[in-house]
């Protein structure tokens, strides 16, 4: 059971750290219990106890395969409880980390023990029951070279998708196919080490260390194509909502402009006869309520029922912070699309617009223009607006600072109602201006019909 002079009895710890160290990088971002740091410590003292403490003996080559291949799958199972108990998380959540944790420590080790074998010449059989080792100093830095190297490697390229996400959501099926493929992996490794290694060429090796690498890899490319899918459908989900929210914004704004158009035009012929009839209020205040009331009197309009009531809607709020509106727009030749499509996506663009001239000090420059026109066959929109500063992401649409949930998610819906239409969305940005253009094909009655 201690057999003190078997590298195994040492290496197990060394794995161990490997794996800690491992869902470590895989793990620190998602969310933590009560205390963690006291939860950390007691539980990497208990898995390293269990790991002092777990049995290591050598009978023969068939029972050294089982039990190595045992005692590495119940460190690793007890890692996982380990984490459920340091992370508010899922289980399935949990154990997803670990397979990712558990294949990178695998690959590395399968890499190191490789490239000492076959490069260096240099073998290390920590299964043994014996010390047969023939290590040396160049060993030692490619073992912490590549263990570097590729931890950092699955930080950097795969578990940023971990780092990405709110929420994980894994299908407990696939990943117990995972899970499998690195079992399998697990016990070839044991059947290699007590049955063919001395007996393999250096092509042999060449061979299996390449299964190992295509299979590891595959679990890799599956599990980052999982979490992109998780992150695309994540968004588009938002993205939806945020359309739900606009149709029901467009109705309910629909419904109160109409009310307040009859009230405001009702009050504007009471002020006006209150201001002539030689009362005793204030002119200049009369004359002040009756601009205010006004604004919906002399709101732009574009011959689009969506877009007069977004630019109606939003007038008092430009009015209030010296935003001017310039528009020329052929509104009625958006008539094929949806009032609520219309109404987001140019609610987004005035929004953004509106957003970023709220905080520029100078009114002057607190200004948008915008036009929409038919040319051709197709629906050409154009706004553009004073901005200072502005970052563009990798999809090349604005970065944004905003916090909280829905937020953000303005240009992607931009982006998506075009595209919807069969269109697209191109936004610049130079000499401080902000510049969005939209081009929108026209879809014909007959074609939708054909639709």
């Amino acid at each position: 059971m201690f057999v003190f002079d078997a590298p195994l009895f040492w290496y197990k710890l060394i794995f161990m750290t490997e794996l800690l160290l491992a869902e470590g990088f895989a793990t620190y971002t998602l969310k933590k219990r009560n205390r963690f740091a006291l939860r950390v410590v007691l539980c990497v003292i208990a898995v390293y106890s269990v790991t002092f403490l777990f049995p290591v003996f050598f009978v023969n080559k068939f029972v050294n395969t089982v039990t190595l291949s045992g005692m590495f799958l119940v460190l690793f199972a007890l890692t996982v409880v380990a984490l459920k108990i340091c992370y508010d998380e899922k289980f399935v959540t949990l154990f997803f980390c670990g397979i990712v944790a558990y294949t990178t420590q695998n690959i590395a080790y399968s890499t190191v023990n490789f490239f000492c074998d076959v490069v260096l010449s240099a073998t290390f059989n920590p299964y043994g029951d014996n010390m047969a080792s023939e290590l040396n100093v160049f060993a030692i830095v490619a073992y912490f070279g590549i263990y570097c190297f590729i931890y950092w490697f699955v930080w950097a390229f795969i578990e940023h998708k971990i780092r990405e996400q709110e929420k994980l959501a894994i299908e407990p099926l696939l990943l117990f196919s995972f899970a499998s493929i690195l079992c399998v992996d697990i016990v070839l490794n044991a059947i290699i080490v007590y049955y063919m290694n001395n007996t393999l060429a250096v092509v042999g090796k060449v061979v299996l260390y390449s299964y190992r690498l295509i299979s590891t890899l595959f679990v890799y490319i599956v599990l980052y194509s999982i979490l992109r899918r998780n992150i695309a459908e994540n968004e588009l989900k938002t993205v939806e909502s945020l359309w739900q929210q606009d149709r029901r914004i467009f109705e309910f704004s629909r419904e109160n402009i109409d009310l307040i158009n009859i009230k405001c035009h009702d009050l504007k012929h009471q002020i006006r006869s209150l201001k002539y009839s030689g009362g005793s209020v204030d002119p200049s205040y009369i004359s002040e309520l009756e601009k205010s009331v006004t604004i919906y009197d002399n709101s732009i309009k574009t011959g689009n029922e969506a877009l007069d009531l977004l630019f109606a809607e939003n007038s008092i709020f430009m009015e209030k912070n010296k935003i001017k509106l310039s528009v020329m727009a052929e509104g009625e030749e958006l008539g094929f699309m949806k009032n609520s499509d219309i109404y987001s996506l140019f609610g987004n663009a005035l929004h953004n617009a509106m957003e970023s001239l709220v905080a520029v000090a100078d009114e002057d420059k607190r200004l948008i223009r915008m036009y929409v026109r038919k040319k051709g066959n197709m629906i050409v929109i154009h706004c553009e607006n004073y901005c200072e500063k502005i970052e563009f992401g990798k999809d090349g649409l604005p970065k944004t600072d905003k916090q909280g949930g829905g937020h953000g998610y303005g240009m992607r819906s931009m982006r998506m109602i075009a595209e919807k239409y069969g269109g697209f969305i191109a936004v610049s940005h130079t000499d401080g201006m902000f510049y969005l253009d939209m081009l929108i094909p026209i879809i014909t009655k007959e074609e939708r019909k054909t639709d």
